[in-house]
C-alpha cells in the first residue's frame, strides 16, 4: 500500500525549507569568495537592527507555527513566512558583506539564518 499524498503545503513547505537552505549555502560561498579584509568597519546599527528584527520574527513565527490551537493552514503559512525571512537573513549578510566591507557580519547574518531554519518546520500534530 502506497503512503497517502503528502497535503500540498506540507510537500510546498518541505520545498521551500530546502531551497532556504540552499540560498543559505550560497551567501555564505558568495561571502567567503569576496574574502575578508583586514579591518572591519564597526556594524551599521540600522543593519544590525533589521537582522535583529528578521531573527526575532523568524523564532516568534516558527513558534507560532508549531502551536496545537491555530489551524493547519494558518500553520503551514506561519512557518513558510518563517523560512523566508531566515532566508532574508542570508540575503541581509550579502548585502553587509559586499556593500558595507562587513564580511564577518554579513557571515553571522547568514550563519544566523542556518541556525534558524536547520532544522525542519512541522506543523504541530494537533493543527486542525
Amino acid at each position: 500500500m502506497a503512503p497517502p499524498d503528502p497535503h500540498p503545503l506540507e510537500a510546498a513547505l518541505r520545498r521551500t525549507h530546502r531551497s532556504v537552505l540552499v540560498l543559505l549555502a550560497c551567501c555564505a560561498g558568495v561571502i567567503a569568495l569576496h574574502g575578508f579584509a583586514g579591518e572591519e568597519p564597526p556594524p551599521d546599527r540600522w543593519l544590525t537592527t533589521a537582522g535583529v528584527g528578521l531573527g526575532l520574527a523568524t523564532v516568534v513565527l516558527r513558534r507560532l507555527g508549531a502551536s496545537p490551537v491555530i489551524a493547519a493552514r494558518t500553520s503551514f503559512l506561519l512557518l513558510l513566512a518563517a523560512l523566508v525571512l531566515a532566508g532574508g537573513l542570508g540575503l541581509l549578510g550579502v548585502w553587509v558583506a559586499l556593500g558595507h566591507d562587513g564580511p564577518e557580519t554579513g557571515l553571522l547574518f547568514t550563519l544566523a539564518g542556518a541556525i534558524f531554519s536547520i532544522r525542519p518546520t512541522r506543523p504541530a500534530t494537533g493543527a486542525r
